[in-house]
């Protein structure tokens, strides 16, 4: 799996973006302006740009890059493990929906680790068979790629990966 280094290697910095020393931001485990390396000479905001309710008005949302930046062999190995645990499907949509609410939480609150209800659970899995419905293998790969996504940026945050 890329490692966070590798990824932000990879993405626009230097002088493409202004950079966030993260201050007391809530976000900053999961934005690219906090996460990325200075270069030589380099802007950065002189106090996190955060209103009084807590919303970054600068925020680059580090998910989606890191989605893109994974590996197709590393996808396609966690998407293999999980077809290997002969798991049922209403058990693929239960997982999926404990690690969608997991990314929720981890971009509500970095630090996050508070257990999650198994309702919300539930009603998330639900809601995710009415919507979707495909075959089991195409669920796999979904699953894969978001739990790659959440270990990657539960490490960014620097939290363990449970």
């Amino acid at each position: 799996m890329m490692t966070i280094p590798d990824f932000l290697a990879y993405q626009p910095t230097g002088y493409d973006i202004c950079l966030c020393h993260g201050g007391g931001c809530p976000h900053r485990a999961l934005c690219l302006r906090y996460l990325a390396e200075p270069g030589n000479r380099q802007d950065a905001f002189g106090t996190p740009p955060v209103d009084q309710e807590g919303n970054c008005t600068e925020f680059r949302d580090a998910r989606e890059p890191f989605r893109q930046a994974l590996r197709h062999s590393a996808i396609e190995y966690e998407a293999y493990l999980l077809a290997t645990q002969g798991a049922t499907y209403a058990d693929c949509l239960w997982r999926l929906a404990q690690t969608d609410l997991r990314l929720e939480q981890l971009y509500d609150s970095p630090a996050a680790t508070a257990p999650l209800a198994e309702h919300e659970i539930r009603d998330c899995a639900y809601s995710s068979w009415q919507v979707c419905m495909i075959p089991i293998h195409e669920l796999h790969w979904i699953m894969a790629e978001r739990q790659l996504v959440l270990r990657a940026l539960r490490l960014a945050a620097g939290a363990t990966d449970a």
